[in-house]
């Protein structure tokens, strides 16, 4: 048997093995049930906030993700490595211990502490946008630092020695060539900010109707014994992370175009 035919079966028993779970779960409460839950107070809020810090979140990371992605990809400059480890390390790090590490900062060390006093972000909505922040920052800045390495750096040279700033290559040249992989690098922070449990419950607390984002909320809903709405969570979490995930893959399957 050819490899692509294992493959193929593979892929068809994980395909199927992933229904099953999913119809199984669906079946497990009425139908009623689920769609009361579904437009709920509790769902409708934690989609809200969900959306509302994840999209500011995820655009202010991009916004310092570009720069130091590319400065990163092609700059040689002393601490680099230094910088490169450090800016992966809330990727790398287990969220509760992200969550740990940004509570203490924010609590006992002296310009943490008042920045907190001056913003209140512990237990507060702030501190979900620090987080989210923080994680999609490192998430978009390793993907950016890949894709522009891979870009052909004969276009940035030229430009360099038309007079062009780095800042104007970055935006003329770089930033143009560099679209798709801009935009399925910002929809992989997204996601992932959007998904954050454990180091956004560490910050800003597990309040309903105040802090319960999407994954705070089905945390909320198993603690309580609400089954029904954590499943109506659950299937909508996974409603969006499949199609945010069919997104990047159609947008990374596309060859990077030179010709802007």
């Amino acid at each position: 048997m050819e490899s692509s035919t294992w493959l193929t079966l593979a892929a068809s028993i994980m395909l199927a093995l992933a229904i099953y779970i999913v119809v199984s779960m669906l079946l497990s409460i009425s139908m009623e049930d689920f769609m009361k839950a579904l437009s709920s107070s509790e769902t409708l809020f934690a989609i809200k906030l969900s959306f509302a810090t994840a999209i500011p979140s995820s655009i202010v990371a991009l916004t310092i993700s570009i720069p130091l992605a590319y400065a990163l990809a092609r700059c040689r400059f002393k601490l680099r490595t230094a910088l490169d480890v450090l800016v992966a390390s809330p990727m790398s790090m287990s969220p509760i211990a992200l969550g740990t590490l940004i509570l203490f900062t924010l609590l006992k060390v002296p310009p943490g502490r008042a920045l907190n006093d001056s913003l209140n972000i512990v237990y507060d909505v702030k501190g979900i946008v620090l987080v989210q922040t923080l994680i999609a920052t490192s998430v978009m800045t390793t993907s950016l630092k890949g894709v522009f390495s891979s870009l052909d750096i004969d276009y940035e040279e030229l430009s360099i020695a038309l007079g062009h700033s780095w800042f104007s290559t970055l935006v003329n040249v770089v930033i143009p060539m560099s679209k798709r992989g801009l935009l399925a690098s910002y929809l992989m922070g997204f996601l992932r900010a959007f998904t954050d449990f454990g180091a956004t419950v560490m910050v800003a607390g597990a309040t309903l109707f105040k802090t319960s984002t999407l994954p705070t909320a089905i945390y909320i809903a198993m603690g309580s014994g609400d089954f029904a709405l954590a499943l109506a969570l659950v299937s909508l979490s996974m409603i969006i992370g499949v199609a945010v995930v069919a997104v990047v893959n159609s947008l990374w399957r596309e060859p990077i175009d030179a010709s802007y």
